[in-house]
Order: C-alpha cells, then structure tokens, then sequence
C-alpha cells in the first residue's frame, strides 16, 4: 500500500509504485496470467452484455496486450461476432486516436511506433462517441483511482471521453490497493475487475 505523505508515513512515489507492480505483473506465471484473463474476459462479457439493455449504439475501446498485460482477445472477439463497433488506439504521428478494429486478423492490425498492436485502417473516432473503456492499469483502487502513465494513450483519450461512458478497469487481484496518491493525469473509472 502507498500511504499519503499526509499521513506521516513512507510514502512510495509514483514511479516506485508503479516499478513495484511492474515486477509482480511481470513475473506471473503464463498459466496464471491466462487462468486470469479468461476470467476478466467473461466477467467483461457480463458487463458488456447488461451495457447493452442501455445503449443500443454501443461503441467499446479497447486495448490489444502486449506479452505480459491481461490477454482480452476472446472478449474482443466475442464484441466483433456481435457486429459491436471496437476502437483501439492508433498513433497518429503526433498523439493517439481511437481507431476502429476491423478484425483481430494480420491484415488488419500494424506495429505502432512503441511495437503495441493497433488497427490498420485510419477510420478514427472522437473519445466522447465511446460508451463502455476496458482500461490496463499497472495499479488500481477499489474506488476506480487508476495510477497513468501521465502521457499514456488512455491518459490522453480518457481525459476526452464523455461522463456517462463506463469505464472498467482490469488487474490483477494484487495490482488493487488500499490507496495511493493521483493526480491530474489518474481518471477515475467507475468499475474496477480483478482476479
């Protein structure tokens, strides 16, 4: 737990905190990160699923996982067979869009710049259109506080998206924390899922 400094107590920085669940992410075990990502996928169909009874124009950013992040293939898939429009952050040259995912297929997706997976196509669309974000996170709270990267793509999309979308985070069980400090950049989500 990272303690305010208000508290009179240690306080880890941001980066120490982030460095700290680096390392546990990191040395998961591939079974235990894949036993993990199917239960956040089908607890995501769940949501998207409920999300839909609201909003029949439903559009879902998501993230496509590096080697170590939760793997949310299959409920990206499962967004895809039921015709749901599926953005993901494309870099532009200067900063993010969201672009929409075709299919999870080699023709459709390229390499960006930071060697991440985006979409091929440059058919963008402006954050405030998405209703429902699946947000990666190195650390969470229960009460939705995410610790960004500040430069991040979802830092800067995030900050675009409009009030009514839901936003769920996805961890680990041990990435969710009692508390830690936020700043301007830390948005805070409405949901938080972790196993």
């Amino acid at each position: 737990m990272a303690l305010s400094k208000n508290d009179g107590k240690f306080a880890l920085s941001k980066d120490d905190l982030r460095q700290i669940m680096k390392e546990k992410r990191n040395a998961l075990k591939k079974e235990e990160l894949s036993i993990i990502s199917k239960l956040i996928s089908t607890s995501l169909e769940e949501e998207i699923t409920k999300h839909l009874l609201k909003n029949e124009n439903c559009v879902v950013a998501v993230y496509l996982p590096s080697s170590k992040e939760i793997n949310i293939l299959s409920f990206i898939e499962f967004l895809l067979e039921k015709k749901i429009k599926v953005v993901s952050p494309k870099w532009n040259g200067n900063t993010y869009d969201l672009a929409v995912l075709k299919s999870l297929n080699e023709t459709d997706l390229v390499f960006g710049p930071m060697h991440i997976l985006e979409p091929a196509q440059q058919n963008t669309i402006n954050p405030a259109e998405v209703t429902f974000w699946v947000v990666p996170g190195l650390a969470f709270t229960n009460e939705g506080k995410r610790i960004g990267y500040g430069g991040g793509w979802y830092d800067r999309l995030l900050c675009n998206s409009s009030q009514s979308s839901l936003k769920i985070g996805v961890a680990c069980k041990f990435q969710v924390l009692e508390d830690f400090d936020t700043d301007e950049h830390d948005i805070i989500l409405n949901k938080i899922i972790a196993y």
